[in-house]
């Protein structure tokens, strides 16, 4: 009878999108974090457009209408997200709204416990956002005249 080998665990992908999702995001925040720091300022160009492949990556994971909620304590990072997607309309990004001094959780939010572990790790959830809500207008490009 033949010895079978033990399972390797995957290095290079995972079955689990949610962890690809978080890995991207995560190189995204990295990279912007890198362009916008004054110590790696002769390679800025480098690590936005590092940070643009990352986002475009995000997009082709999760097609759609996206929300990127971002956390109180990460408040500096929205609007560089802003500008990253700026010239896509079906993502909005939005800073977390709940009241951080509450502690009681009605059985929705307790579902929605993802978000708030996203939110503590990496400091940005992904969401989707209601489908009532209307997609904002795509960004008209500058008139050259």
């Amino acid at each position: 009878m033949p010895q079978t080998q033990p399972a390797r665990p995957l290095i290079t992908g995972t079955p689990d999108p949610a962890h690809g999702v978080r890995e991207v995001l995560t190189a995204l925040l990295g990279y912007l974090w890198l362009a916008d720091h004054p110590s790696f300022s002769m390679r800025r160009a480098h690590f936005a457009a590092a940070a643009m492949q990352q986002a475009m990556r995000l997009r082709r994971l999760l097609p759609g209408r996206l929300l990127l909620i971002v956390s109180r304590e990460r408040e500096h990072l929205r609007e560089p997200l802003r500008a990253l997607f700026g010239p896509d309309p079906a993502v909005e990004v939005v800073l977390d709204r709940r009241d951080p001094g509450r502690q009681e959780r009605t059985p929705e939010e307790r579902r929605r416990s993802s978000v708030d572990d996203e939110l503590r790790l990496v400091g940005v959830a992904v969401g989707y956002p209601p489908l009532g809500r209307p997609v904002p207008p795509p960004i008209a490009a500058p008139d050259s005249r």
